[in-house]
């Protein structure tokens, strides 16, 4: 033993051993140090401690194995094995032992510590000083009846640490040092001030039956005061994809509510939790297994939004989308004060954010609105300069649908379906674009996925038009049935023709009585009454009922009937070149190019199929 003592101390063992565990504790502490400061990924510092411990045996080899000499480097077998051997006898070199033994001690308790024990001081004290919002994401808990769904809760959570650690001016803390504090009733204050943060998230995971309930709510540390929270409620089909996305849904909230974050910052946007909490309770899409948010409702959130933030530009904005919507539903007397609404909205929205892609968006659909088919494509341009492509494929596909150019336009929406899986908006305009394009099958098809995620009537009413384009007299007396379930706004019209499916003159003299009654004005049953008169062979009423439709100022953003299969003799009358004439179409299509449907003939002339 002793002679192999001697032996180490000859080759310097203990002398690179100690040098190596001191170089390797002072780059722990720096790497401890300057993380949070320079926004260094989570795994960064687990990385450098694995690759110094990797490193120390390997040391140790070298050492043993080479020897420096004034001649350089060589193995140490190579030198004179002959030279004097000193015993290792002395306190002094017994000390190396106490030494090492102790800086390894050390640096183990400081490597648990730091990954396994309580969060230290440090950590605490440099998410202080960086003077960045900070945040721990607590582990979720789990509250079903069963208890059997913690890896569900501990895989969400760990989902929203990552995400949440990519937002940058947000400083997250550590899994470990967040996790560490799982199933202990520690005060929230006392967990803020141990982790350092001044935010804390937190939430629970209950399953009953096939469905799952996901509450998660944001803490100020210091006060204890909650800063927001939602509860999300979701078919337990695919836990991943519902975990997936509650994630992305809780950090845009949170980059939103922190002020972090490119959400955060967003043009127009806000930094007022209770007023985008409004603005996201308004618009976002309706769970099919509960009630729908009626547009009245949705005005209603609206306008909390902007008085708890005047300045929130894409409130105002929304406000204008949905007023112009609301005129299709309500009385035609209403329509001028739905769009001196629509109007002041957006105006003020203008005024905040010109620029926000949003208000684009809506400045783009009213000039449309308003026959300026020309300054509308202008506005999306810019807008598409300014932001991308992707940041508009819904809306300009819908506005390229609605004007008569259906293949470019479903290129436009198939690209938002992607970003947008779970939007029924995507499949509301991209069905009808199908549908217009020829392409039944794939138009029923995005008809009945809008459908199972949206639940409503527009879908289904959509749905119908195309299959009366076919003349599939089963679907169509089943896609009626379904529309009167639904409460459709058409379902008594819809109801009432099907007495006249095989009565085609019958259903016409029907039709004629129902268009002459001042009750059934409202633009969605003109709508309606144009369809049908289209079904029964009857174009000039159809027109007449689609010019109704416009002569009170509703919205193109509801995508346009007329360029269905089924209108396809109506447009080959001269009142509806007149029509797309006075609805600026024309002139449109001759500065940015003709539709699908109609084209030049001539010099001055054009014609529409």
């Amino acid at each position: 033993m002793k002679k192999f003592l001697t032996e180490l101390r000859r080759r310097h063992i203990f002398r690179i051993g100690i040098a190596y565990l001191v170089v390797a504790w002072l780059l722990t502490q720096v790497v401890g140090v300057i993380s949070p400061i320079f926004d260094l990924p989570p795994w960064f510092p687990r990385a450098v401690i694995i690759f110094l411990g990797i490193g120390f045996p390997v040391a140790v080899i070298l050492a043993w194995a080479f020897e420096v000499t004034p001649e350089g480097i060589k193995l140490t077998d190579e030198l004179n094995e002959a030279a004097p051997q000193r015993r290792v006898v002395s306190a002094g070199r017994k000390l190396d032992f106490v030494i090492i033994a102790g800086l390894v001690v050390a640096l183990g308790y400081f490597v648990w510590h730091q990954y396994y024990g309580e969060p230290s001081r440090t950590t605490e004290q440099t998410a202080m000083q960086t003077g960045m919002p900070s945040l721990a994401v607590l582990p979720f808990a789990d509250y079903s009846p069963d208890k059997n769904q913690g890896y569900f809760a501990d895989g969400l959570s760990e989902e929203l640490l990552d995400k949440l650690a990519n937002l940058k001016g947000l400083q997250v803390a550590g899994r470990t040092s967040s996790f560490y504090f799982k199933g202990k009733n520690e005060d929230l204050r006392v967990i803020g001030e141990k982790l350092g943060v001044e935010n804390l998230l937190e939430g629970s995971v209950r399953k009953s039956g096939g469905q799952l309930r996901i509450t998660a709510q944001l803490i100020n540390a210091k006060t204890g005061y909650h800063l927001w929270s939602e509860t999300y409620d979701r078919k337990l089909e695919d836990v991943f994809a519902i975990q997936d996305d509650i994630s992305k849904s809780v950090a845009t909230a949170l980059s939103v509510a922190l002020g972090v974050g490119e959400l955060g910052r967003i043009e127009g946007g806000t930094r007022n939790v209770a007023a985008y909490d409004a603005y996201l309770k308004a618009l976002k899409p309706p769970n099919p297994s509960g009630p729908r948010m009626s547009l009245r409702e949705q005005l209603d959130s609206l306008e909390q939004a902007v008085k708890l933030d005047p300045s929130y530009a894409l409130a105002w904005s929304a406000i204008a989308s949905v007023s112009r919507l609301a005129a299709l539903y309500d009385d035609p007397r209403n329509a001028a004060d739905w769009g001196r609404r629509a109007d002041d909205a957006l105006a003020r929205a203008r005024d905040l954010a010109p620029n926000a892609v949003q208000v684009l968006a809506e400045s783009a659909a009213d000039a449309a609105n308003r026959g300026n088919w020309a300054d509308a494509e202008r506005t999306f341009r810019k807008a598409i300069d300014l932001h991308g492509d992707a940041q508009l494929a819904l809306a300009y596909g819908a506005f390229l649908y609605s004007a008569g150019k259906a293949r470019k336009a479903v290129d436009y929406l198939v690209e938002a379906r992607r970003t947008e899986p779970l939007d029924p908006t995507v499949a509301f305009s991209l069905g009808p674009a199908y549908g217009a394009s020829g392409k039944i099958k794939e138009a029923v098809a995005e008809f009945e996925r809008g459908f199972r995620l949206d639940g409503g009537s527009g879908m289904n009413g959509f749905e119908l038009l195309t299959e009366m384009g076919t003349g599939d007299r089963d679907e169509i007396r089943r896609l009626i049935d379904t529309a009167e379930k639904l409460s459709d706004p058409g379902a008594p019209i819809h109801g009432a023709m099907v007495a006249f499916l095989d009565k085609p003159q019958d259903g016409l003299a029907e039709l004629k009585r129902l268009y002459a009654d001042p009750h059934n004005a409202v633009p969605l049953i003109r709508d309606v009454i144009s369809s049908w008169a289209a079904y029964f062979g009857d174009p000039d009423l159809a027109l007449a009922a689609i010019k109704d439709t416009f002569s009170v100022g509703t919205s193109y953003t509801n995508p346009r009937i007329f360029w269905l299969p089924l209108f396809s003799d109506m447009r080959k009358l001269p009142g509806f070149k007149d029509f797309v004439r006075e609805r600026g179409l024309v002139v449109y299509w001759r500065e940015f190019g003709w539709g699908d449907f109609c084209h030049p003939v001539g010099d001055n002339d054009f014609e529409c199929e």
